[in-house]
């Protein structure tokens, strides 16, 4: 995939020879602005600055999903979009969930606001994220049947977070701290 000067997303093979114009409508491109395209199965994102887009197959064109964005990460079975600013997290449903609780593709979930900056969010699993907030690292459950529930399962000076092989690395006070492998 490929955004040329005129704003026409492209679909090719390697050699670039067989080539595919999936937009209709060119995207307006900006001089002097970085863009990043990121794909998860078929599903295609679109980076303008801090400005998050979706393409939208249907209707052959982007879509601004969320503004600003600080980063955005597909779940485990990337049948879901994790996307967060310094202050809110939402989730986008990329397919029809058909169990509890049920979603549309397409429907969006307010999981959280927070006054205190959100640094990192990473999906535990299918149904959890695991962030942190100032000095607290927290997991959110993402069913929104009753209330979202979210609890406290650390607190850190200042921690930065990363995700990986399901375990948590925490790094706090030049301490680098392992979690035990997590799981469900």
């Amino acid at each position: 995939y490929y955004l040329d000067v005129s704003g026409f997303l492209f679909k090719t093979d390697l050699s670039f020879n067989q080539e595919e114009r999936l937009n209709i409508i060119a995207f307006p491109l900006e001089e002097e602005t970085k863009y990043k395209i990121t794909i998860s199965n078929s599903r295609i994102l679109l980076e303008e600055n801090d400005i998050l887009y979706i393409f939208n197959g249907n209707k052959k064109s982007f879509q601004k999903l969320f503004e600003p964005v600080k980063n955005f990460k597909f779940s485990p079975d990337s049948q879901k979009l994790v996307y967060f600013n310094d202050y809110e997290i939402w989730v986008l449903f990329l397919e029809k969930k058909y169990d509890q609780p049920q979603k549309e593709a397409e429907e969006q979930l307010f999981i959280t606001r927070f006054s205190e900056k959100i640094d990192e969010v990473f999906w535990y699993t299918n149904h959890y994220l695991i962030f942190n907030t100032g000095d607290k690292i927290k997991i959110a459950e993402i069913d929104d049947r009753d209330r979202i529930n979210i609890v406290d399962l650390a607190e850190f000076k200042e921690p930065e977070i990363f995700w990986g092989n399901k375990k948590l690395y925490i790094l706090s006070e030049e301490n680098l701290y392992v979690s035990e492998e997590l799981t469900p």
